[in-house]
């Protein structure tokens, strides 16, 4: 088997040697980077490296990166919960000799995440936790999702097992996609908005699953986060930039808006310097939607079995 040096990117947490067993793949170098790399930074690190793995889609690699790696001869993408992302550009890749292999993610762990941070925002856990820590026992009250409207910004696997949640928690059901039909949307047991504003209208709770591109950039402007209203939850755990992230802000200042439950942010990781910190009625997570035990010792069992795979073919190659 073909060996080489593996690089194992956005391991924030310092796990990734602990979810499967690297020694598998023989004579393979396996180095962890705990922050995060792009550009020059990126270049510089990745020297003399054959293959990277970048879990949740976080480091892209453009085509101006891949041409100042001359040793790296593959990419894994393992794990993105953003619908659509894309680690790099499939031609880029091409042009640039570099083999890409796209792992999937479980979508039940980012359905699991927006379904908690849904009932924490609406129950007002954050507000609860804080008041009680400090004496006050004074219960602010929540409300129950039973009767509300489940809004579906973008129809993915993710927002699909959420339109069972939903019935199951006795809600109805609102989607939007570009491309959604009615059948499509009744085969969800939801009804089809014509326009965002309509679903932001109807909805209680928002969750948004849609990629980031010139159709959806800030699709979520003043008017839809007013219309979501001021008992409104708006759940973001794909890409921050489908809601103007200064109109979520100016929203919750103004309580036209009447919380937002972030896992995608403008900037990742999130500084310390961000507005978004001293914004009321915000629950904020990092990137949660598929760190879970379970997801990293699948994830990074399946990078590793993807540089076996493409080692073996590379010396079969080599054979012949």
């Amino acid at each position: 088997m073909t060996t080489g040096k593996l690089a194992l990117l956005d391991d924030y947490q310092d796990v990734a040697l602990d979810h499967t067993d690297w020694r598998k793949l023989g004579g393979w170098e396996v180095h962890p980077f705990h922050t995060r790399l792009a550009g020059d930074d990126l270049v510089a690190a990745l020297q003399g490296f054959t293959a990277a793995a970048t879990v949740g889609g976080r480091t892209a690699f453009p085509a101006d990166v891949l041409a100042q790696l001359p040793d790296l001869k593959l990419i894994i993408g393992a794990g993105s919960d953003t619908p659509g992302a894309r680690v790099v550009d499939p031609d880029a890749a091409a042009r640039a000799g570099v083999s890409v292999v796209e792992l999937p993610q479980d979508p039940r762990t980012t359905a699991e995440l927006v379904w908690a941070l849904a009932l924490a925002a609406i129950r007002r856990m954050p507000q609860q936790q804080k008041a009680l820590r400090a004496g006050d026992w004074k219960p602010e009250l929540g409300r129950r999702l039973a009767g509300k409207t489940l809004g579906l910004l973008g129809v993915d696997p993710v927002n699909t097992i959420l339109a069972g949640y939903a019935r199951a928690f006795g809600m109805d059901v609102v989607a939007w996609d570009p491309d959604l039909t009615d059948e499509a949307a009744a085969g969800l047991g939801a009804a089809r908005a014509e326009l965002v504003v309509d679903l932001c209208a109807a909805a209680h709770i928002v969750s948004v699953r849609l990629p980031l591109n010139e159709r959806t950039r800030n699709l979520l402007t003043p008017a839809e986060l007013t219309a979501i209203g001021g008992d409104g939850v708006l759940v973001n755990t794909s890409a921050s930039g489908v809601a103007d992230p200064f109109a979520i802000l100016a929203a919750l200042h103004e309580d036209s808006l009447g919380a937002a439950a972030l896992d995608a942010h403008e900037e990742e990781p999130l500084p310390a310097s961000s507005h978004i910190h001293d914004t009321p009625n915000t629950l904020l997570t990092p990137r949660l939607g598929f760190a879970t035990e379970e997801d990293y010792d699948e994830l990074y069992s399946a990078v590793r079995a993807a540089v076996a795979e493409w080692a073996a073919g590379q010396a079969q190659a080599s054979a012949a």
